[in-house]
């Protein structure tokens, strides 16, 4: 641990260190005499470190359950885990003969060995699943570095959080003798084109807890005063703050638009007839969802403004506040600076609760 750890943080992003936090005077008396004892407050110190995505699951991974489960979560599998038809969606259908004969179909699980893997066996797109799940969700699998500067960051400030946002139409809306992939229970009855996005959205995480979710685990020690020696500390708990981001980079027309963590400059005109030159196109949808004005403005202490979102529908890494606390300790320690190496949700949607 360097000598001062929270030396590059500004006055925004550390406690101040008080008398308080290094000790106090203690008075004691034996055999009439008065004793005065420093006693020095507990030293911690706490690390924070990217957990193992594939430690959420409930699942075990070679099972059918535990690879829709897991192949939803890297935008691979788009029925609901408890729908009616998911499992036959994942396994297919084996033809018969009828009368009438009908074709096999193929099933998800069988597509994505054959086709995207190249005909891989099921060990070895199991362990394709795992190496997926270490670098997709968050994009080269770690934190990115925190910024020198925290008015100037760069790209490397930043990483992208991949959440799935595609859902499928499971009930035909014209032709309901065709309606193969209705599932009659309430939770998913005629989801078809009308459907409200957000009820779909919110029944997907239902059934599958792990969406959206970045395993966070933090360590938390004290040194020993007799020996020097950093320990863990037993029944710890540990408080991360979610505080302003940064400002992701200026779009660089330069570069492709999948490779930035900005999105284009939006037009500003229509394109007619008869055109408008301004307060019109893209720009203006755009900015009267993002800005709603009247009954539909953003309240101050509404969290989750700007949650789903600008920019390419993110935010910028987060710096937490780290607390300890246990036994012994008499109440939270301060001086502990808050690092600042936390991901960045810069792709997909920002799931409030859910985020680093």
């Amino acid at each position: 641990m360097p000598a001062n750890p929270g030396a590059k943080l500004d006055a925004k992003e550390k406690m101040p260190t008080t008398l308080a936090d290094i000790g106090h005077v203690a008075p004691s008396f034996q055999d009439t005499a008065r004793f005065n004892t420093l006693i020095i407050r507990t030293e911690y110190r706490v690390s924070l470190q990217l957990g193992d995505i594939e430690d959420l699951f409930p699942d075990a991974p070679n099972t059918a359950a535990g690879r829709m489960a897991r192949m939803q979560v890297l935008g691979l599998f788009y029925y609901p885990l408890k729908h009616a038809q998911a499992v036959t969606a994942f396994n297919g259908i084996a033809a018969a003969a009828g009368p009438p004969a009908t074709p096999a179909v193929t099933g998800l699980w069988a597509y994505f060995k054959a086709n995207i893997l190249g005909g891989a066996d099921d060990p070895k797109a199991d362990a394709e699943i795992q190496r997926m799940l270490g670098v997709r969700v968050l994009e080269g699998g770690g934190f990115p570095s925190p910024a020198d500067d925290p008015a100037k960051p760069v790209d490397a400030n930043f990483c992208k959080v991949r959440i799935p946002g595609g859902y499928s139409l499971l009930s035909a809306a014209d032709l309901p003798a065709l309606n193969l992939n209705n599932d009659p229970a309430a939770a998913y009855n005629n989801w078809k084109y009308s459907k409200d996005l957000y009820q779909a959205e919110t029944q997907f995480r239902k059934d599958n807890t792990v969406i959206g979710q970045i395993p966070l685990v933090a360590t938390v020690e004290k040194r020993d005063p007799d020996t020097n020696e950093w320990k863990p500390v037993k029944d710890a708990w540990v408080y991360l703050q979610l505080v302003d981001t940064y400002d992701l980079p200026a779009f660089d027309k330069t570069k492709d638009v999948t490779a930035q963590f900005n999105r284009p400059p939006l037009r500003e005109s229509s394109v007619g007839p008869p055109v408008a030159a301004s307060g019109a196109g893209p720009a203006l949808l755009t900015k009267t969802e993002e800005t709603p004005s009247g009954g539909r403005a953003y309240k101050k202490d509404d969290p989750q403004t700007y949650g789903a979102a600008t920019q390419t529908h993110g935010c910028g890494p987060r710096r937490e506040k780290v607390h300890a606390d246990d036994a012994d300790s008499g109440g939270l320690p301060r001086g502990i600076p808050r690092p600042r190496s936390c991901p960045a949700a810069t792709s997909g949607r920002w799931t409030s609760g859910r985020g680093p």
